[in-house]
């Protein structure tokens, strides 16, 4: 169950001012707060998407505090992003990254429905989102969404990668986990 739910402008969003992550989809403003546990695969995905990236310069990896506006009244906050280094703001920039992340990891908290997931992930594909990374902890399992393709799940003896948008990226899916 969602702990909160209302109506509200990308303007609105923006001007929110307590902690917590927030997602605003078609104007509805959605809070999930994380137990301690969503961190272990946000933080393992994102020092290996960064270790990786940085020093090839292709692109930056961002926490989930970044909102993507990915339309009106939408704008998302991935648990984890990757920006190629052609699509990231000038150096200074302020305020919501007005497009969608290249890649999108969601961590999937038993609060959120099957529902709920699928509508954010198409949000991310219909913008223009390259990758979703949909990441189960209860599975142990990464749920690969991609345009215009079927779904491919992920099992902990397989291997997670960047496909042609980071060419050698692999991460062993057991390592997310861990």
């Amino acid at each position: 169950m969602v702990a909160t739910k209302q109506q509200m402008t990308i303007e609105e969003f923006a001007a929110i001012t307590e902690d917590g992550r927030f997602d605003l989809i078609d104007g509805e403003l959605s809070m999930s707060p994380a137990w301690i546990g969503h961190g272990v695969p946000i933080g393992n995905v994102l020092g290996e998407l960064r270790a990786f990236a940085k020093p090839r310069a292709l692109g930056r990896a961002y926490t989930g505090e970044v909102a993507f506006v990915l339309g009106p009244g939408t704008a998302l906050c991935p648990d984890v992003a990757f920006l190629r280094t052609e699509r990231l703001p000038p150096k200074g920039y302020q305020g919501f990254y007005q497009g969608p992340p290249d890649i999108a990891v969601e961590v999937v908290s038993p609060s959120e429905t099957r529902p709920e997931v699928a509508r954010k992930v198409a949000r991310y594909l219909d913008a223009g989102t390259l990758f979703v990374w949909c990441i189960y902890q209860d599975t142990e399992s990464v749920v690969v969404h991609r345009p215009g393709r079927e779904p491919v799940t992920l099992g902990v003896d397989d291997v997670l990668d960047g496909g042609d948008l980071l060419p050698g990226f692999a991460l062993p899916v057991r390592e997310i986990f861990e």
